[in-house]
């Protein structure tokens, strides 16, 4: 009877001891998975130059995983996986990693690493025409951006390119009237910067105009 009494000890506390690591697992993986996250965080990386390639990070991410991911099972998924791009890594990591946390994996830094978004401005052409443009005239609006890349409306310098002093200009001289029905008109020197340009048409599109005509053009 006293050694039944000793077989039942032994074998709860080796069930308690067996449901603590089937409970610690999960919460492993949980822990590991937001330090893998982590890993992918822009701002780890500022002891890299501007100069370093992505692999460069890349092979610092993976240093990271070996010296502070716990399970084997994180760490199989992402230091073992033999794939030949970084489209198929991506691939493989997201989808082991969710069937392990048996939920999606949400971590924008390793989507963005993998998967760089990039600003995309879409222009619909409805037709390229040769027609007259009075600059001085009350029903045109016309943007010009030099090659030293200054703003004008209309012939007049903006005092700075901010967004806000763009939009406050182009409601000055609409003259109350609907933008959405404006035709503004935008002509580009040589050598105009990309994000200026981007800018006015993050700009233009904020007031919802939809007539632009791009002058000069050829």
């Amino acid at each position: 009877m006293k050694d039944f009494k000793i077989l039942l000890t032994v074998l709860f506390v080796n069930l308690l001891l067996s449901c603590a690591w089937v409970n610690a697992k999960p919460n492993q993986f949980e822990t590991d998975a937001e330090i893998l996250c982590s890993l992918y965080n822009p701002s780890t990386w500022e002891k890299f130059s501007e100069e370093k390639s992505g692999y460069e990070i890349y092979q610092n991410i993976l240093g990271g995983i070996e010296k502070k991911i716990i399970s084997k099972e994180v760490k199989g998924i992402t230091t073992g996986y033999k794939g030949a791009d970084f489209n198929s890594y991506y691939d493989h990591v997201l989808i082991e990693m969710e069937r392990l946390l048996s939920k999606p994996w949400m971590c924008e830094h390793f989507e963005n690493f993998h998967r760089p978004k990039v600003e995309v401005t879409s222009i619909q052409i409805k037709s390229i025409a040769k027609e007259f443009v009075d600059p001085y005239s009350d029903e045109n609006i016309i943007i010009s951006i030099s090659s030293d890349n200054k703003i004008f409306i209309n012939d007049a310098q903006l005092k700075s390119n901010s967004s806000q002093l763009l939009k406050k200009a182009l409601q000055a001289v609409s003259k109350g009237k609907d933008l959405k029905e404006q035709k503004v008109y935008l002509y580009l020197e040589d050598q105009v910067s990309q994000s200026i340009i981007l800018e006015v048409f993050r700009s233009l599109n904020e007031l919802s105009v939809s007539k632009i005509g791009l002058v000069g053009l050829e």
